[in-house]
């Protein structure tokens, strides 16, 4: 009897829904950038004004905090990463938003978050750590077909150390890109400027991800990008590795605050909170069209056989009109409650479609 019931399921759904789509677009993603947002996270979450020190020291380890709780706050995977430094461990934090379709196929946007002694590093590097942790908040709200992962990186000042941690340890997987945001909130230029609309794209190795990236600032954030070899800051660990990986940061390069006491949030002038969410808006643009806005938060391969067919489908029938989190796939990025013509959709979105194995291991 039960098949009976599952078959007719199968027969009305099959011929009343045609392929779902995801309920978001990328666009209105990139709509939810909040600058009041970012200057919340870099005002009050990062120790970034005059007097504070996040080189060595108390504000260091609690800005860490900060930062982990943020991504713990928003729903992603969050954890820290120790790695060896001097005399002592020091850590990364990483926050995963896993793929529901393509779990091991990972994108990455990362900042560093320590700042050199006796600087408060607001532009270097609060402002970059603000902008991951914006795009952490807005892209957590949704699922995607491939794994993003959001980084606040350690002892960078000190010759890249937590990057390069990091990619010693992920070596293995396969990540596709790497955007690296620093020094994004410095922008003296006025309307009408010849650098007013623009950021700073630089690279140690070319690939696709340097046009994919400049293309998405464009569309998503209206900034043209000067296109540059070079940059000393994370992504250069990462291009040593193989990875596709890139710089973003201001069009303005001679910020005469930076790595002095007044690189600080309440120096007039050295923080653009518009213009560093702008940067932080595109970026949210190119992680939500590479990864794929999904209408699933996890995957409808329901019997694990690597595939979405028939067998999956009468599954959910099984599951109908129940309160089953293990059924309730959609909308994201956690279900609505209820096994209903939602999940059918997003599973017939994928039908056919062969679903890879789990991804990188969560915390």
């Amino acid at each position: 009897m039960r098949t009976v019931i599952s078959l007719a399921f199968l027969l009305i759904v099959l011929g009343s829904q045609g392929e779902a789509v995801s309920g978001a677009s990328v666009i209105e993603l990139v709509n939810q950038v909040s600058v009041d947002s970012y200057r919340d996270f870099l005002q009050n979450d990062l120790f970034a004004y005059d007097g504070a020190n996040r080189h060595y020291g108390y504000e260091h380890y609690l800005a860490r905090q900060r930062i982990l709780e943020r991504f713990e706050g928003f729903g992603l995977v969050a954890g820290l990463e120790p790695f060896r430094y001097s005399s002592g461990l020091d850590h990364n934090v990483v926050g995963v938003l896993p793929g529901a379709i393509r779990p091991g196929e990972t994108y990455i946007v990362g900042a560093h978050y320590d700042a050199i002694g006796g600087s408060p590093g607001a532009h270097d590097n609060a402002s970059g750590v603000a902008g991951v942790l914006e795009a952490a908040r807005v892209l957590s709200q949704h699922a995607f077909e491939a794994t993003v992962i959001f980084i606040a990186f350690d002892r960078e000042e000190q010759g890249l150390r937590g990057s390069a941690a990091y990619v010693d340890a992920h070596a293995h997987e396969d990540i596709r890109s790497m955007v690296n945001l620093d020094c994004i909130c410095y922008q003296p230029a006025e309307f009408g400027d010849s650098d007013y609309a623009r950021a700073n794209l630089r690279y140690t190795v070319r690939t696709d991800l340097v046009d994919d990236l400049a293309l998405a600032m464009e569309s998503y954030a209206g900034l043209r990008c000067a296109i540059d070899f070079g940059g000393h800051s994370d992504h250069v660990r990462f291009s040593a590795e193989g990875f596709a990986a890139v710089l973003l940061r201001s069009i303005a390069t001679d910020n005469p605050y930076i790595h002095t006491p007044l690189d600080s949030v309440d120096t007039p002038g050295n923080v653009n909170y518009e213009y560093a969410t702008q940067l932080t808006s595109g970026v949210v643009g190119y992680l939500a069209t590479q990864a794929r806005l999904a209408p699933v938060w996890r995957s409808p391969d329901f019997n694990g056989d690597c595939k979405v067919d028939i067998q999956d489908l009468l599954i959910l029938a099984e599951h109908w009109g129940q309160d089953d989190p293990s059924f309730d796939i959609s909308p994201p990025p956690l279900g609505d409650g209820t096994v209903d013509i939602q999940d059918a959709e997003g599973l017939l979105h994928y039908w056919g479609w062969e679903i890879p194995g789990s991804g990188p291991e969560p915390y």
